[in-house]
């Protein structure tokens, strides 16, 4: 069981990485946990990066999201 825990978290490390990269977000390790499946993942970061934006910058960010699939 020690073992498929730490080899999950090494995973959502690199999915972390990722999704950090490519989005320009800033996420924390519990978010991937918290939110296990894309779509619950997805949803949450646009909910995230709908409260400090504007319509244009929510625009470009929605543009990014459906580029990088």
């Amino acid at each position: 069981m020690r073992n498929s825990l730490g080899g999950n978290s090494l995973i959502a490390v690199k999915i972390l990485y990722v999704i950090e990269k490519e989005l320009d977000v800033e996420l924390l390790l519990k978010d991937i946990f918290q939110h296990s499946t894309i779509d619950q993942l997805v949803i949450w970061i646009l909910e995230q990066q709908m409260q400090s934006c504007t319509s244009v910058e929510l625009d470009l960010i929605l543009n990014k999201i459906v580029y990088n699939l």
